[in-house]
């Protein structure tokens, strides 16, 4: 009886690890979406700004051109010309990785039907389409120093 009532304990212990790592993970999957969408609303408001002024002068632009242009409008613009501008893209290359992280486990736990639900769900597209605006603008960045 005695070794059935340590074994129920133990059991229960476990179990409330398991739910505090399954919360730790929600949480930080929050905060990780949280950061991708203030990111996201940045670039498209500063996108929106540079079409706005730019309108006339986009159909010359190539991509490379257009993604080294819009940061110098709306908030972008605003966070170039502050003293964080030089934290700003060390802050979206941390949230770039965290987001592939986010992916990774977002997928693997819709496979399994565990944790993510709800509002987690739609912030992976989200987080894939964080994925790709920052992958395209590093390539255009990298593409634009080795052609110097």
């Amino acid at each position: 009886m005695i070794m059935t009532l340590m074994h129920n304990i133990q059991g229960k212990l476990l179990k409330k690890d398991e739910r505090d790592k399954g919360m730790k993970k929600k949480k930080l999957l929050f905060f990780i979406d949280i950061l991708t969408a203030v990111l996201l609303v940045i670039q498209i408001q500063s996108t929106v700004c540079m079409i706005i002024k730019k309108f006339s002068y986009l159909q010359g632009y190539q991509l490379r051109d257009f993604l080294d242009l819009y940061i110098f409008y709306g908030i972008a613009g605003a966070i170039d010309n502050s003293p964080f501008r030089d934290i700003y893209p060390r802050i979206q290359f941390i949230v770039f990785c965290l987001n592939i992280y986010a992916i990774v486990v977002k997928l693997k736990n819709i496979r399994n039907k565990e944790l993510i639900k709800g509002i987690y769900r739609y912030f992976l597209i989200f987080n894939a389409v964080f994925v790709v605006f920052k992958i395209f603008e590093f390539y255009a960045y990298l593409e634009g120093l080795m052609s110097v």
